[in-house]
């Protein structure tokens, strides 16, 4: 059986990070980091190893120190480290992130052809100044009205910040109380107070208080959010209709015979208690006070005209009242 081998001249040298990211604190002191190599490990050879290019030697950037220098293989040698001074400024300022990488002169082969790059994230250990945001409390109005939600730093920082504030749906909805639009507040170098913006969509109808959230995200710049929620309350202004009263005696006019008696209806539009009074009691008495809806009784006293008044303070009504002469008795015979 026939086989066939391939012999490479020259058989390449391959480099790379050993991860993509690598992940240091503020306060570590130090962050290193791994090449790797494979392929080829026979020949010796030089990297360029840089961060930051042209960076004044000994300065920091932010909390990493930059390193500009060169990397050496030797042969068999498969891992080589490099290790980055990380200082604590003692000041918030952020996470930050820093790209390094290695250029090759064509010795080795690298994941992006010439050059392999990976990052640092330095994580910052300080807190920074807080932003809070004030729940607001604001009647709704009767037309379109622009509300303001404060902002706050707990002190003054040296760098600008931008909070970006969004309305959310709560009791009150969007495109019938407020528009969902989004609304954006910058604290400038040394401020501590801002603001953003919702537009209310005020009514004139009579309705239960109503609430909804506006959030602050994103936020840029070297804060720490510790009350990023804000609610607002929309208090209603509209008075509420009220249903009227009305009195009304059914039927709205009688007859009775003197001597006798009856009862006749009131309606009420709101239920309530009544003053009864006859115009001439003599003819026709009533019961002071009764309750409406109910019924009014009557007592005939003698033939004549009246009319009974009912009343709650507000509104009235009356009755008609004819009294007749009791019929006459037959005499015996």
């Amino acid at each position: 059986m026939r086989g066939f081998a391939y012999v490479c001249a020259n058989p390449p040298s391959y480099v790379r990070f050993s991860q993509p990211v690598y992940d240091a604190a503020e306060n570590s002191g130090s962050v290193t980091v791994t090449l790797e190599r494979s392929g080829d490990l026979s020949r010796a050879f030089d990297l360029d190893y840089t961060t930051f290019p042209n960076w004044p030697a000994g300065d920091f950037v932010r909390n990493l120190e930059p390193l500009a220098m060169k990397v050496s293989f030797a042969p068999g040698q498969t891992t080589k480290t490099i290790t980055h001074r990380v200082q604590d400024d003692n000041v918030f300022g952020g996470d930050s992130d820093h790209s390094i990488g290695v250029v090759s002169d064509g010795a080795a082969v690298m994941d992006g052809g010439s050059v392999t790059t990976a990052v640092i994230h330095i994580k910052d250990d300080e807190s920074g100044a807080a932003l809070t945001i004030d729940d607001v409390t604001v009647p709704e109005g009767n037309a379109e009205h622009t509300i303001d939600f404060p902002l706050h730093l707990s002190r003054p920082v040296t760098e600008r910040v931008l909070v970006w504030c969004v309305p959310h749906d709560g009791t009150a909805r969007a495109g019938t109380d407020f528009y969902l639009r989004g609304s954006a507040a910058t604290f400038e170098p040394g401020e501590i107070s801002a603001a953003c913006q919702v537009t209310i969509i005020g009514n004139s109808v009579f309705e239960p208080a109503k609430t909804f959230t506006v959030s602050t995200d994103p936020v840029q710049g070297p804060v720490t959010v510790m009350k990023g929620t804000a609610i607002a309350t929309l208090i209603d202004d509209d008075e509420a209709l009220l249903p009227s009263q009305s009195l009304t005696f059914d039927p709205a006019s009688l007859r009775i015979a003197a001597g006798g008696g009856g009862v006749v209806s009131i309606a009420a539009a709101i239920p309530a208690l009544v003053t009864l009074t006859s115009s001439d009691p003599a003819v026709v008495r009533v019961d002071s006070s009764a309750a409406a809806p109910g019924v009014a009784r009557l007592t005939a006293m003698k033939a004549g005209l009246a009319t009974i008044t009912a009343t709650d303070g507000t509104v009235s009504a009356t009755l008609r009242i004819e009294v007749t002469s009791p019929p006459r008795r037959r005499a015996a015979r």
